[in-house]
């Protein structure tokens, strides 16, 4: 396991389970996820054993798409739908890294661009006409 996070660049256990991609073997939306198998598929899943890589047809009528299954039991459809091979690939790798986990919205502090500054009140004495007094 040192040698492998050493390998991968990092200090944890990789949360994927298992990706599994589905696409047409003829399907015109399927041609990069078809392309990333011929080119990249292979290498992908070599370097990283420690998850288990499928690629399964479907009909023509469906569209490609990742299901990953992670070690805390959640589970994602990602569409693939009329992408290129290196977009499926940058997919792949984005769900390989992801720990699963539901993400939290945060709330930002909102801040204003404008600076608003009250001018200074004029005081009594100004008022007055020198005359008067």
């Amino acid at each position: 396991m040192a040698s492998a996070a050493r390998r991968y660049g990092m200090k944890h256990i990789v949360q994927m389970r298992k990706l599994t991609l589905f696409y047409s073997p003829k399907g015109g939306s399927s041609k990069g996820c078809r392309e990333f198998i011929n080119k990249d598929f292979v290498k992908f899943a070599s370097e990283r054993p420690s998850s288990v890589f499928t690629a399964t047809t479907i009909p023509d009528s469906r569209h490609p798409h990742f299901l990953v299954e992670y070690l805390n039991g959640r589970g994602y459809k990602v569409d693939l739908k009329n992408l290129s091979d290196k977009e499926v690939l940058e997919h792949a790798t984005i769900l390989s890294t992801s720990s699963g986990k539901k993400h939290k919205k945060l709330q930002q502090v909102s801040k204003s661009v404008r600076i608003y500054t009250q001018s200074p009140t004029p005081s009594v004495s100004e008022f007055l006409v020198p005359a008067l007094l």
